[in-house]
């Protein structure tokens, strides 16, 4: 028996490539290109404002921060 599958959908992917694209400016501590990631239209996020970049860059990395520390004590647990 031989199992076929179809690729995922396009939008799906062009997210997933949005998703490691924020995730690298956020690793690269670049602020400027954190926004930008955000901005594009694959994230799927609206009302990104450049005045608060900084903010956005802090939050969302300190969130990695926090969801790698679970990650790791779920994996020791």
């Amino acid at each position: 028996m031989e199992l076929c599958l179809s690729p995922p959908p396009l939008h799906f992917s062009l997210g997933i490539l949005a998703i490691g694209l924020i995730n690298e400016a956020l690793d690269e501590g670049d602020t400027k290109k954190t926004l930008q990631a955000l901005q594009i239209p694959a994230a799927k996020l609206e009302g990104v404002a450049p005045k608060v970049a900084q903010h956005y860059q802090d939050t969302l990395l300190r969130a990695k921060r926090e969801k790698a520390q679970v990650s790791a004590v779920k994996c020791t647990s």
